[in-house]
């Protein structure tokens, strides 16, 4: 008997009266309907649908009214009901991989994978023949954005109403930087255009720490990253590094490389000097070119260590006029 259950006749020879009896255990969904012949023919019944995914039996029993002749018994096997059920799809990683899902059917099943997913989802196997699990391969996805993709599991007699599995794959966890500019020598607050959609942990190397303090993330995912530079008093520039890692380390680290440029406090001030006193006319062979450092100055001695200044105008240097109201702006002069 099918699963759906339905009206069915049993050819049954006899020559007698006889007496139809359902086993009580069937009698839930096995009925006698009519003798459809009066002594050789048909014995009806209907069968209610079973909608358990076991197939079940009852036995009827023929007997002779008379109880003159040996009854017969007919045995009837009503199919269980075909079904598809899916268990939990998991969401699948970036990086893709092989997954089985949990699938529950007894009945053959087709999969097909949606064509806009061809390109990135692939039906493998079958690794169960009724119970168990539907085999997939999943690329990775390079793209920053998180995709979906449908899976249809069909009855191969059609008989089945079809599931659908829905994958989605996650985004790839990036974090990319964007121009990052220079610092000038006063220093002040900047923010760092920085792309990432990941949990992000931001380390100031050591050896720049005592003048790039980072602030705060000011987006949650995508914006900006705000540090805070003090001044640069050297004559020199410097550089620091300043490393962006993702909090749960599945992305690769970045490196923000940030350049101050040097002072020109002593610049400027040494120079008022040259101007104040007839700088271009001065008889000196190392002229004082705003394009080279200050220790390569005639009569200008920098120490960049200990940043001590000293200016020495020996001989005939040619200085004319009076020195300017600039000595303030070079507390390193002694």
């Amino acid at each position: 008997i099918p699963a759906e259950g339905g009206s069915f006749a049993v050819d049954v020879q006899y020559n007698t009266d006889v007496v139809v009896e359902v086993e009580s255990a069937a009698q839930s969904w096995i009925t006698f309907v009519a003798v459809r012949s009066l002594t050789s023919g048909k014995l009806e019944f209907r069968f209610t649908e079973n909608s358990s995914t076991d197939p079940r039996q009852g036995t009827v029993t023929v007997k002779d009214k008379n109880g003159k002749i040996s009854p017969i018994t007919l045995t009837f096997v009503q199919a269980d009901k075909k079904v598809i059920t899916v268990g939990d799809v998991m969401e699948i990683p970036a990086e893709g991989g092989t997954f089985s899902v949990d699938v529950q059917y007894n009945t053959d099943v087709v999969v097909e994978v949606e064509s806009a997913a061809q390109s990135w989802i692939e039906f493998v196997a079958v690794r169960a023949l009724q119970s168990g699990k539907l085999e997939f391969r999943f690329a990775e996805n390079g793209s920053t954005d998180p995709r979906q993709g449908k899976v249809t599991v069909k009855d191969k007699n059609g008989k089945v109403s079809p599931i659908t599995l829905t994958f989605v794959q996650a985004d790839k966890k990036v974090i990319t930087v964007g121009d990052v500019m220079e610092i000038p020598a006063e220093g002040g607050t900047f923010s760092v255009d920085v792309q990432y959609n990941t949990d992000v942990v931001v380390e100031v190397e050591s050896a720049a720490q005592s003048w790039i303090t980072f602030v705060a993330v000011r987006a949650l995912q995508s914006g900006k990253l705000e540090f805070r530079f003090a001044e640069n008093g050297s004559t020199d520039p410097r550089q620091g590094k300043v490393t962006v890692m993702d909090n749960n380390g599945k992305v690769s680290p970045i490196t923000l490389t940030f350049t101050q440029a040097e002072s020109q406090r002593i610049k400027n001030a040494l120079m008022q000097i040259y101007d104040a006193m007839d700088g271009p006319n001065w008889k000196i062979s190392k002229k004082w070119d705003l394009s080279q450092p200050i220790e390569n100055w005639q009569g200008v001695m920098w120490n960049k260590d200990t940043h001590e200044l000293k200016l020495l105008f020996e001989g005939d240097f040619g200085l004319k006029g009076a020195f300017p109201d600039c000595f303030d702006d070079l507390p390193e002069l002694s």
